[in-house]
């Protein structure tokens, strides 16, 4: 892809609001960039996983469960 159309593809993309992520790769001194879309456009967002959130984790104990260490969260 050439640049000209890479630009074009890529303002056409940013349009719809993406969800962008970039990492450096250093092994070939490149930007990687990726443009995700939860719902494509177009599209309905059919199947949502969603749980009722009974109670609210403070920060370090959510830190420390999303790590792995085995501590109790209340319910």
């Amino acid at each position: 892809m050439d640049a000209e159309t890479f630009r074009q593809v890529l303002c056409n993309s940013l349009r719809l609001n993406p969800d962008i992520n970039t990492a450096y790769f250093d092994k070939e001194d490149a930007l990687l960039l990726v443009v995700n879309f939860k719902n494509p456009p177009g599209r309905l967002l059919r199947h949502q996983w969603t749980y009722p959130v009974k109670t609210m984790v403070d920060l370090p104990d959510y830190r420390r469960f999303i790590k792995g260490e085995n501590i109790a969260l209340p319910e």
